[in-house]
């Protein structure tokens, strides 16, 4: 049913209007310790989404995944077939690198069944008040008529799946290893030349005469 609705023709958003009553919006939030950086690398990997979100290969055995311009940025595409996940696709529409105190963003637009109805996501990889990151996943769509009929039931499935995905972003991110710092190389310092030894001073033993021979 959640799939019906979300392929609706009504379902569609263009610009980002949490406040409004004509969409549904969902977000939710995960702080973890892994930097900005490891954050946002993992988000856009789309070849791993199977492995840590709620749409796992392990929920749609039989779903099939197939990836375009897999680096991570804009233009990238994942789309997905199967019997329990239905059909859909995600491409990355904005990217913002993370930085050191700054956060890292990923926009993307999937689009549900057979209609291709779009829909609007994020993920934010901001640092965190008390280091780590603060990752947060928001979705929205258009609220046609259906949609207002189960808003709650939608809103509660979404949540409850970026729940999970945002759980396993922070645990796929914190075990990545944290780059080793290059190691901090110090040039010999040169060796003072010892100082000369003074040469001892030859001293002269006075001769000693021979006694004269007693006639």
């Amino acid at each position: 049913m959640l799939f019906l609705i979300l392929a609706s023709p009504l379902a569609q958003a263009t610009e980002w209007t949490p406040e409004s009553k004509k969409v549904v919006y969902v977000t939710k939030t995960q702080a973890m310790s892994a930097t900005p950086e490891q954050c946002l690398a993992v988000a856009t990997d789309f070849d791993g989404w199977k492995n840590w979100t709620a749409w796992t290969a392990e929920r749609d055995p039989e779903a099939e995944w197939t990836y375009t311009n897999v680096d991570g940025m804009v233009g990238d595409e994942m789309t997905w077939n199967g019997p329990e996940l239905d059909s859909g696709r995600t491409v990355i529409t904005g990217y913002t690198a993370a930085s050191e105190g700054t956060a890292g963003v990923m926009d993307f637009t999937t689009f549900f069944g057979k209609k291709q109805t779009p829909s609007m996501g994020r993920i934010t990889c901001a640092p965190g008040a008390d280091g780590g990151t603060q990752a947060t996943w928001e979705f929205q769509m258009k609220a046609g008529l259906m949609t207002r009929m189960f808003r709650g039931s939608i809103e509660k499935a979404i949540g409850g799946d970026f729940v999970v995905g945002l759980a396993g972003l922070t645990e796929v991110a914190e075990s990545l290893k944290a780059p080793e710092p290059a190691p901090v190389v110090v040039p010999p310092a040169d060796e003072p030349m010892p100082e000369p030894t003074p040469e001892e001073p030859v001293v002269e033993e006075p001769a000693v005469e021979e006694p004269a021979p007693v006639q």
